[in-house]
């Protein structure tokens, strides 16, 4: 019997020290990748939805009304679309090589659980095959011909943040842009999200910019779109990680800046008033609790004829809490007395950020690759934690090991 309780115990105390995390904390990083790949995809759905509305409403409305004059506008609204969807084929379709390697048929929820966390794969098919590289050639190329304009308008302010800024820091010339996403030490699922990211970056690129070319084709200033009198600009990813803040601009738009910033008099959200910048309004507020949140406001404008209008606007975005992972590299177990390396991966939250703190041994590294040592056998908790601007510090995870005897 003592025999069977040993054999019994030292299994589980195998489970916990193998693998790239406990059981429990697996199931935590995969509740949060998951999330994160759906929030894309809806949003990414609802992108287009939206772009394939307005350019319904170019056709029936500005195309009639204007003829010739919104002819070239639309037509490149229709260039812009073809070049993102393109693109998102290509993406769409590398998704679904990686889900298939990973034993699942045609969504992340399908792979084999064991297959999620696999650090390989993605590596195998996309960075060793070039693929990844061919990848990272025709998002430079569609997002140079996404963003052809010579148009000057309140969208500069638009296209500087989502073109040229978040361009930069998603698919920028960085040698190494290939391997931060799909290469060693990625996991699978984790590769897939990076993946419906693209598409979602891309699609509300192209909103932006064919919303713009909407505005263009029709003379004179115009106080809002056809559809919803303002539009809700999110200023950074969806989702937002607990402990962020979510940002969106809200924009009434106007060929002409100084105007419409001097005729725009409130913005309120959920009875709430909020700053106007030069005509836009800057909404923010914390992420405290993860789930679905939406919000309703109302733009109050002051027409030329000195009459004011109120345009509704609804916003959405979604809040998830952060969870890390830890793969141990020697053997999944954590010895005494030696080094132990070890990688932590943090959905979305830049390596730079991530820290490791225990209650007991040293920690050495940097950069999502770190060295654990402690002396004693025994029990041993390692918390991860992000590291914020103004020197914050916030505990994304933690974990429970056991140093083996």
């Amino acid at each position: 019997m003592n025999k069977v309780i040993a054999l019994l115990s030292g299994f589980a105390h195998l489970i916990i020290l193998s693998g790239i995390t406990s059981c429990n904390n697996d199931a935590k990083y995969l509740d949060t990748i998951e999330s994160l790949n759906t929030s894309f995809e809806n949003s990414y759905d609802y992108s287009i939805k939206e772009i394939e509305s307005d350019l319904a409403d170019f056709e029936n409305n500005e195309l009639n009304t204007w003829g010739l004059r919104a002819l070239p506008y639309y037509e490149k609204a229709v260039k812009i679309k073809k070049c993102s969807d393109t693109l998102c084929k290509l993406v769409d379709s590398l998704k679904l090589q990686l889900i298939k390697a990973g034993r699942g048929d045609n969504s992340v929820f399908s792979m084999n659980p064991d297959s999620k966390l696999n650090t390989i794969i993605a590596n195998d098919l996309l960075v060793k095959t070039g693929v990844a590289t061919y990848l990272k050639k025709q998002i430079d190329t569609a997002v140079q011909i996404i963003s052809e304009s010579d148009t000057k308008s309140n969208f500069e302010y638009y296209r500087k943040y989502f073109i040229e800024d978040k361009y930069k820091d998603n698919f920028c010339n960085d040698s190494l842009w290939t391997y931060k996403k799909f290469g060693i030490g990625i996991p699978l699922v984790m590769a897939i999200v990076n993946l419906s990211k693209i598409d979602y970056d891309i699609s509300m690129m192209v909103l932006i910019l064919e919303k713009e070319q909407h505005r263009i084709s029709r003379p004179g200033c115009n106080m809002g779109f056809p559809h919803n009198g303002a539009f809700v600009f999110p200023r950074q990813q969806n989702p937002v990680l607990v402990g962020d803040r979510y940002e969106a601009s809200i924009l009434i738009y106007c060929e002409l800046n100084d105007e419409i910033g001097r005729s725009v008099r409130d913005i309120n959200v959920n009875g709430k008033t909020f700053p106007i910048i030069r005509g836009v309004g800057i909404y923010t507020v914390d992420a405290t609790t993860p789930g679905e949140k939406s919000y309703h406001g109302i733009v109050k404008v002051k027409d030329w004829d000195s009459t004011e209008k109120a345009f509704q606007f609804d916003g959405r975005y979604n809040v998830v809490k952060p969870s890390a992972a830890l793969d141990f590299v020697n053997m999944h177990f954590i010895y005494p007395g030696i080094d132990n390396p070890v990688s932590v991966s943090v959905p979305f939250i830049d390596k730079k950020r991530i820290n490791l703190r225990l209650r007991r041994g040293e920690i050495s590294g940097n950069n999502g690759k770190f060295n654990i040592r402690v002396n004693d056998p025994g029990p041993l908790t390692i918390y991860v934690e992000d590291k914020r601007n103004k020197g914050m510090i916030k505990v994304i995870d933690s974990f429970i090991y056991t140093v083996k005897p």
